[in-house]
């Protein structure tokens, strides 16, 4: 791994994705991006409307140079701070700024870097909103060609992980990148497996043991019976690990619509960190 991409605008969450940025880059020792991106929806008309109350087109045109250069200065404001903190953390970091569909220019920039990390809702996120994350969160993690890291609402540190596996392609690669990063960081993984069949443990069981065995790794297997997204969030909540690890599809029924129930329930759920892998 060498290059992370950290979204930033401002939001707690993004506060927090910037920390889990510095905490994972000193650790793998990568360079950490920071990527604000100026949304364009924020410069249209209407918007500005909803902001300053009922204008007339005229008064509009003229506030929206305006509303530019203030979201100019923002974005200035949090880079810089973003540098500041790489500075003092000793990271290596890159700033982009760009003004555009928000969604569509971080899955563009995710194209040359090996992981992002989001918060969980961003600084714009509605709470009449149908989806159970933030739309432009949801939105990466269905589109973007790379593993991405959604950021709970706090910070702690990893001693320990998880891998969610179910034996679908998302949970192999799931499980292959979990083991990738516990060679370099030492961390134990925790293979979860929920079923509600005991006669299916034994050929997931293969499985796990068969992804696993070009790997030097620490590994335990937990198995659970339940619901599968309750019981992950779950064990999320025990405290036994600090990241989650999982395909963003597995075999639910309805995995091609949004992101799935399971992953977008554990990922709206979590009290840690959720890594998923398309």
């Amino acid at each position: 791994m060498k290059n992370i991409l950290v979204a930033i605008d401002g939001s707690d969450y993004s506060k927090v994705a910037i920390e889990y940025g510095l905490y994972l880059s000193k650790i793998l020792h990568t360079q950490l991006i920071g990527l604000h991106v100026i949304d364009i929806h924020l410069l249209e008309p209407p918007m500005i409307s909803d902001i300053s109350g009922t204008m007339s087109l005229p008064i509009l045109s003229e506030l929206t140079p305006e509303v530019e250069k203030d979201l100019e200065e923002k974005a200035d404001k949090l880079l810089r701070a973003f540098r500041e903190q790489c500075e003092r953390e000793g990271v290596t970091c890159e700033t982009k700024k760009y003004t555009g569909l928000v969604e569509e220019l971080i899955i563009e920039e995710a194209k040359s870097v090996d992981l992002v990390i989001m918060g969980r809702r961003g600084e714009h996120y509605r709470l009449g909103e149908v989806s159970v994350l933030g739309s432009i969160t949801e939105s990466v993690l269905q589109r973007a060609g790379v593993p991405v890291m959604v950021s709970p609402e706090g910070f702690t540190p990893i001693s320990a992980m998880a891998v969610a596996f179910d034996a679908s392609p998302p949970a192999t690669k799931a499980i292959n990148f979990a083991a990738r990063l516990s060679e370099t960081t030492g961390w134990p993984i925790q293979v979860l497996f929920v079923t509600e069949d005991r006669e299916s443990e034994k050929p997931i069981i293969d499985a796990i043991a068969k992804s696993l065995a070009p790997f030097e790794v620490n590994y335990s297997l937990v198995i659970r019976q339940g619901k599968e997204e309750k019981t992950i969030v779950h064990f999320a909540q025990s405290g036994a690990v600090q990241l989650l690890v999982m395909g963003a599809f597995g075999q639910n029924k309805l995995r091609r619509l949004l992101l799935g129930s399971t992953t977008a329930y554990v990922t709206k759920k979590s009290p840690i960190p959720v890594l998923l892998l398309r």
